[in-house]
């Protein structure tokens, strides 16, 4: 498979998506994630952000790499 070049994230979560290797519901947490990152990053609506949000972000994408490690 063959990730298109420069992108941004929702390029690669979309050919991500055409090549089956994410489902649907994976797809949708990637967004949330990066959504989540994204805020963080740059200082939008930190008093909204929570360590509980953190924290499920955290293993759901640490079990999500150990899904996908695994696949590969």
């Amino acid at each position: 498979m063959t990730l298109s070049g420069k992108a941004g994230l929702d390029t690669y979560r979309a050919d991500l998506r055409k090549a089956g290797v994410l489902d649907g519901q994976e797809a949708k947490q990637v967004t949330a994630w990066a959504g989540l990152r994204n805020r963080g990053a740059h200082g939008q609506d930190l008093d909204k952000l929570t360590v509980s949000e953190a924290r499920i972000m955290a293993d759901g994408v640490n079990f999500f790499l150990q899904k996908h490690a695994l696949a590969s």
